[in-house]
């Protein structure tokens, strides 16, 4: 039996200059609309700016009080 995931996603800054802590964006239920609102998020930057990840969390994990360290 697999368990079930959360998708977190994140901006980060390109450039050491403006680099501060990861921006949250939303959790997503599949990797897709993960992706899809990372990239939207980045049409409000210039390209060579900003980026997006997708932490892939199990939600048990969420539930249970142990949350990824860097998305808590």
């Amino acid at each position: 039996m697999s368990g079930t995931n959360v998708y977190v996603v994140q901006l980060h800054a390109m450039s050491l200059t403006t680099a501060g802590p990861p921006r949250f964006v939303g959790v997503y239920s599949t990797k897709e609309l993960a992706d899809a609102a990372g990239e939207a998020a980045l049409e409000m930057y210039e390209p060579s700016r900003m980026s997006h990840s997708v932490i892939i969390a199990p939600l048990d994990d969420w539930v249970h009080n142990q949350a990824p360290k860097d998305v808590a």
